[in-house]
């Protein structure tokens, strides 16, 4: 572990130190390992001043052992539902990132913590928002209206409103998806449509019309 930027003040009667977490740690061993401390009270109190100080600065836990850095792992959401990927990574000493980018790889948020927990939880609810929607603000989408007429609109916090009451509209990424999209339900009404006819007659038209749509012969 690295804790050069972590600054450590001790003192105990006439001694006192002051430097990185690092330095104190090193101070910390070399000590232990002559015979100073074992004779000399002073010494060995300062010394605990220097352990409490790195176990006030988070560097050692209760016990005064020094923690490892993998209790505080990166973690990666891997590709959500809206496409955007959420990541928490350590950036620098004690510092955590946790950002978010779109399906293109752009950036679009960012938030850096001192405290491990709290990357984490944003973390979490920004895994859990940007699995919830199928789209990033600011992104186009196609949609299928009542008329089969393709709709584009651009992803904004109306269209999260909407999305909340009804959960079950079918969203595309271009306009050529949605327009696919079109045809096939054009293709399966007229289907319907023709099963329900009794008469060999326009049983026969239904088939032309179907089969010149799928050949795109004409435009549904």
């Amino acid at each position: 572990m690295n804790n050069n930027g972590i600054q450590i003040k001790a003192e105990h009667k006439l001694l006192a130190f002051e430097g990185t977490a690092n330095q104190a740690i090193n101070f910390i061993d070399k000590m232990q390992e002559g015979d100073c401390a074992e004779y000399c009270n002073d010494i060995t109190d300062f010394m605990f001043s220097i352990e409490r100080s790195l176990q006030d600065a988070g560097v050692y836990d209760e016990h005064f052992n020094l923690i490892d850095d993998e209790d505080t792992p990166d973690l990666y959401s891997g590709v959500l539902r809206s496409g955007a990927e959420v990541m928490l990574r350590q950036n620098g000493d004690y510092i955590w990132t946790v950002d978010a980018r779109d399906r293109n790889d752009e950036y679009i948020i960012g938030y850096e913590y001192c405290d491990y927990d709290q990357a984490v939880r944003k973390y979490n609810k920004l895994e859990e928002y940007y699995h919830k929607y199928p789209f990033v603000e600011g992104e186009l989408y196609w949609t299928i209206g009542s008329r089969y007429d393709v709709v584009e609109s651009m992803w904004d916090f109306c269209s999260e409103e909407h999305h909340d009451e009804c959960s079950h509209q079918v969203y595309y990424n271009s306009e050529d998806q949605a327009l696919e999209a079109r045809k096939n339900i054009i293709i399966d009404f007229l289907i319907d449509e023709k099963n329900s006819c009794s008469a060999q007659y326009p049983i026969n038209i239904y088939n032309r019309i179907i089969d010149k749509i799928k050949k795109g012969e004409i435009v549904a």
